[in-house]
Protein backbone atom coordinates (compact mmCIF):
# COMPACT_ATOMS: atom_id res chain seq x y z
CA UNK A 1 0.00 0.00 0.00
CA UNK A 2 2.89 2.35 0.75
CA UNK A 3 4.37 1.96 -2.76
CA UNK A 4 0.97 2.62 -4.31
CA UNK A 5 0.59 5.80 -2.22
CA UNK A 6 4.09 7.00 -3.23
CA UNK A 7 3.33 6.36 -6.90
CA UNK A 8 -0.01 8.17 -6.70
CA UNK A 9 1.60 11.17 -5.02
CA UNK A 10 4.36 11.22 -7.65
CA UNK A 11 2.06 10.84 -10.68
CA UNK A 12 -0.95 12.84 -9.55
CA UNK A 13 0.56 15.65 -7.53
CA UNK A 14 -0.39 19.23 -8.33
CA UNK A 15 3.18 19.87 -9.47
CA UNK A 16 3.17 16.91 -11.86
CA UNK A 17 -0.23 17.85 -13.31
CA UNK A 18 0.94 21.45 -13.79
CA UNK A 19 4.08 20.22 -15.56
CA UNK A 20 2.00 18.02 -17.89
CA UNK A 21 -0.32 20.92 -18.73
CA UNK A 22 2.67 23.14 -19.47
CA UNK A 23 4.11 20.43 -21.76
CA UNK A 24 0.78 20.20 -23.61
CA UNK A 25 0.66 23.97 -24.20
CA UNK A 26 4.30 23.97 -25.29
CA UNK A 27 3.51 21.25 -27.84
CA UNK A 28 0.49 23.20 -29.13
CA UNK A 29 2.60 26.32 -29.62
CA UNK A 30 5.30 24.27 -31.38
CA UNK A 31 2.73 22.73 -33.73
CA UNK A 32 1.28 26.15 -34.62
CA UNK A 33 4.75 27.33 -35.63
CA UNK A 34 5.23 24.33 -37.94
CA UNK A 35 2.78 25.30 -40.65
CA UNK A 36 2.44 22.94 -43.58
CA UNK A 37 3.98 19.99 -41.78
CA UNK A 38 3.32 16.77 -43.74
CA UNK A 39 4.82 14.13 -41.48
CA UNK A 40 6.14 10.68 -42.31
CA UNK A 41 4.79 8.18 -44.86
CA UNK A 42 5.59 4.51 -44.22
CA UNK A 43 5.15 1.99 -47.05
CA UNK A 44 5.36 -1.77 -46.70
CA UNK A 45 3.33 -4.97 -46.51
CA UNK A 46 1.18 -3.77 -43.63
CA UNK A 47 -2.48 -4.55 -42.97
CA UNK A 48 -2.28 -8.08 -44.35
CA UNK A 49 -2.43 -9.94 -41.04
CA UNK A 50 1.26 -10.89 -40.89
CA UNK A 51 2.32 -10.49 -37.27
CA UNK A 52 6.00 -10.08 -38.23
CA UNK A 53 5.24 -7.15 -40.55
CA UNK A 54 2.97 -5.60 -37.92
CA UNK A 55 5.75 -5.92 -35.31
CA UNK A 56 8.20 -4.19 -37.67
CA UNK A 57 5.67 -1.41 -38.26
CA UNK A 58 5.15 -0.98 -34.53
CA UNK A 59 8.93 -0.68 -34.03
CA UNK A 60 9.17 1.97 -36.78
CA UNK A 61 6.21 3.95 -35.36
CA UNK A 62 7.63 3.76 -31.83
CA UNK A 63 11.03 5.00 -32.99
CA UNK A 64 9.53 7.94 -34.91
CA UNK A 65 7.39 8.85 -31.89
CA UNK A 66 10.41 8.70 -29.57
CA UNK A 67 12.22 11.17 -31.84
CA UNK A 68 9.19 13.44 -32.27
CA UNK A 69 5.96 12.56 -30.40
CA UNK A 70 3.98 15.07 -32.48
CA UNK A 71 5.11 13.82 -35.90
CA UNK A 72 2.10 12.93 -38.08
CA UNK A 73 2.52 9.35 -39.30
CA UNK A 74 0.71 7.90 -42.33
CA UNK A 75 0.96 4.20 -43.20
CA UNK A 76 0.16 2.78 -46.62
CA UNK A 77 -1.91 -0.29 -45.83
CA UNK A 78 -4.54 -2.59 -47.28
CA UNK A 79 -6.71 -2.12 -44.18
CA UNK A 80 -6.50 1.57 -43.16
CA UNK A 81 -9.03 1.44 -40.30
CA UNK A 82 -7.42 -1.62 -38.73
CA UNK A 83 -3.93 -0.15 -39.03
CA UNK A 84 -5.12 3.17 -37.54
CA UNK A 85 -6.61 1.31 -34.58
CA UNK A 86 -3.65 -0.99 -33.97
CA UNK A 87 -0.85 1.54 -34.37
CA UNK A 88 -2.53 4.92 -33.73
CA UNK A 89 -1.47 6.31 -37.11
CA UNK A 90 -3.25 7.70 -40.16
CA UNK A 91 -4.28 5.22 -42.82
CA UNK A 92 -4.96 7.72 -45.59
CA UNK A 93 -2.25 8.70 -48.02
CA UNK A 94 -0.40 11.94 -48.58
CA UNK A 95 1.10 12.71 -52.02
CA UNK A 96 3.88 10.27 -52.75
CA UNK A 97 6.48 8.99 -55.19
CA UNK A 98 6.89 5.34 -56.27
CA UNK A 99 10.09 4.21 -58.01
CA UNK A 100 10.70 0.78 -59.54
CA UNK A 101 13.66 -0.79 -61.27
CA UNK A 102 13.45 -1.86 -64.92
CA UNK A 103 10.64 -4.42 -65.19
CA UNK A 104 12.96 -6.80 -67.10
CA UNK A 105 15.70 -6.50 -64.47
CA UNK A 106 13.64 -6.22 -61.28
CA UNK A 107 13.01 -9.13 -58.94
CA UNK A 108 10.41 -11.44 -60.48
CA UNK A 109 6.94 -9.92 -60.19
CA UNK A 110 8.08 -6.85 -58.23
CA UNK A 111 7.47 -4.33 -61.01
CA UNK A 112 4.00 -5.75 -61.73
CA UNK A 113 3.12 -5.69 -58.03
CA UNK A 114 4.27 -2.06 -57.77
CA UNK A 115 2.40 -1.00 -60.92
CA UNK A 116 -0.74 -2.75 -59.62
CA UNK A 117 -0.44 -0.90 -56.31
CA UNK A 118 -0.18 2.47 -58.12
CA UNK A 119 -3.17 1.60 -60.33
CA UNK A 120 -5.32 0.57 -57.35
CA UNK A 121 -4.43 3.78 -55.51
CA UNK A 122 -5.51 5.83 -58.53
CA UNK A 123 -8.71 3.81 -58.99
CA UNK A 124 -9.53 4.41 -55.33
CA UNK A 125 -9.29 8.17 -55.74
CA UNK A 126 -5.66 8.95 -54.91
CA UNK A 127 -4.73 11.41 -57.67
CA UNK A 128 -1.41 12.68 -56.33
CA UNK A 129 0.91 9.75 -57.00
CA UNK A 130 4.00 9.78 -59.22
CA UNK A 131 5.43 6.53 -60.60
CA UNK A 132 8.81 6.01 -62.29
CA UNK A 133 10.36 2.92 -63.85
CA UNK A 134 14.16 3.18 -64.01
CA UNK A 135 15.08 1.67 -67.39
CA UNK A 136 18.41 -0.16 -67.33
CA UNK A 137 18.63 -0.45 -63.54
CA UNK A 138 18.09 -3.58 -61.47
CA UNK A 139 16.85 -3.70 -57.89
CA UNK A 140 20.35 -3.41 -56.40
CA UNK A 141 21.61 -0.65 -58.70
CA UNK A 142 18.67 1.72 -58.58
CA UNK A 143 19.46 3.54 -55.31
CA UNK A 144 21.52 6.41 -56.76
CA UNK A 145 19.15 7.39 -59.60
CA UNK A 146 16.18 6.87 -57.27
CA UNK A 147 17.69 9.28 -54.73
CA UNK A 148 18.14 11.90 -57.45
CA UNK A 149 14.48 11.51 -58.47
CA UNK A 150 13.42 11.73 -54.84
CA UNK A 151 15.37 14.97 -54.33
CA UNK A 152 13.83 16.45 -57.49
CA UNK A 153 10.36 15.39 -56.29
CA UNK A 154 10.86 16.94 -52.83
CA UNK A 155 12.28 20.19 -54.26
CA UNK A 156 9.33 20.38 -56.66
CA UNK A 157 6.92 19.95 -53.75
CA UNK A 158 8.68 22.61 -51.72
CA UNK A 159 8.48 25.09 -54.60
CA UNK A 160 4.82 24.23 -55.23
CA UNK A 161 5.41 22.47 -58.56
CA UNK A 162 3.95 19.02 -59.11
CA UNK A 163 6.49 16.64 -60.69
Amino acid sequence: AEKLYERAVRLYSVENMARRQKDIYTDIIRLKKQKGRRGVLICGAYGRGNSGDEAILQAIVSTVQEIDPLMPITVMTRKPRETETLHFVRGDAAPFLVISADREMELYGRYEETAYFVRMMKLNGHKDITFYELDGFNHGDMAEPAHLLLLKYIRGRESGKRQ
